[in-house]
């Protein structure tokens, strides 16, 4: 791993999810320091997790869930008795939000919630079988995946949506 820009670069861990280092369809791909971070895990999971965006150290490292959400979700992984490996981690928006000036944001804006999800997360969800249940975590993941609100209302429950089984949850972040 060789570091370019300030950005540790990793090995590329999962060569099944594509990597576009050139996608510009929406702001945050434009403002990004390290652009679009690929899902990353099995082909052929046993669960999936969708969080909302990368975070700062995901950026860092240009890998899902590896900052303090990571660190959590690690920890119930571990409760549950499964094992980073046997999961595919990804986000609805691939790249970390920032605002014009290239200062980090709390929310990710609107239209990338619109333009990104359709270039990759959905690509990457519909290559999973149905019956992997998925977790959701919070509520730009649960509308973006699902199309429906109410995180608050819905965390700890799950539902069935176009034959998958969703798993509802407060992102921890």
């Amino acid at each position: 791993a060789g570091k370019s820009a300030g950005v540790l670069k990793p090995p590329d861990l999962s060569p099944a999810w594509p990597r576009d280092t050139a996608c510009r369809a929406c702001p945050l791909g434009a403002r990004a320091y390290s652009c679009c971070i690929p899902s990353e895990g099995p082909t052929t999971p046993r669960l999936v997790v969708v969080g909302e965006a990368p975070g700062e150290r995901e950026e860092r490292w240009e890998r899902p869930f590896v900052g303090r959400s990571g660190k959590l979700l690690q920890g119930a992984l571990t409760q549950a008795g499964l094992s980073r490996g046997d999961v595919l981690l990804m986000n609805v928006v691939r790249c970390y939000p920032r605002d014009v000036q290239g200062d980090p944001v709390d929310e990710v804006p609107p239209e990338a919630l619109v333009t990104c999800p359709p270039l990759f997360f959905s690509k990457d969800l519909a290559r999973v079988d149905t019956y992997v249940p998925v977790l959701v975590l919070g509520a730009s993941a649960l509308k973006v995946a699902t199309g429906r609100t109410g995180i608050r209302n819905l965390s700890g429950d799950s539902f069935v949506h176009e034959g998958r089984t969703y798993w509802c949850h407060l992102h921890p972040a």
